[in-house]
C-alpha cells in the first residue's frame, strides 16, 4: 500500500504550499516504474513509484533532470521531491501537458 499522505506531505514541504491529495490516477508510459498523476483541488503532479530499495535510481533521475533543465536545450519536468515510504521509493515531478501525437515532430527537433 502506498502512503499517499506521506508523499502529499513531502510535496507540501517542497513547494511551500498545502497539498491534500485526492485518489491517484494510474497512467501508462513505462515498464520499470508505476506512474500516477496525483492531484489536489488546484495542482497535479506526475509521480513515479518503485520498490523502496530503488530510491537511488530516483535521486539520480532527479539530479539528471535538473542538469538537463540547466542547459536550456529541451524542456524537461521539474523535479519536486523524492523519497521513500515504508514500501515505495518515489519521484514527484511537475506534470507536463505533452499534448497528442501532433507534437511528435516538434519533440524530435
Amino acid at each position: 500500500m502506498t502512503h499517499w499522505n506521506d508523499i502529499a506531505a513531502d510535496i507540501a514541504a517542497a513547494t511551500g504550499e498545502p497539498f491534500h491529495a485526492r485518489e491517484p490516477r494510474s497512467v501508462g508510459g513505462g515498464c520499470i516504474n508505476e506512474s500516477v498523476v496525483l492531484c489536489d483541488d488546484s495542482r497535479c503532479f506526475f509521480v513515479k513509484l518503485n520498490r523502496a530499495e530503488r530510491h537511488a535510481m530516483f535521486a539520480a533521475e532527479s539530479e539528471g533532470l535538473a542538469l538537463i533543465a540547466c542547459t536550456g536545450t529541451i524542456r524537461v519536468p521539474r523535479p519536486v521531491c523524492a523519497g521513500v515510504t515504508a514500501e515505495h521509493a518515489y519521484l514527484v515531478m511537475e506534470r507536463l501537458d505533452l499534448g497528442g501525437r501532433a507534437r511528435d515532430a516538434e519533440a524530435g527537433r
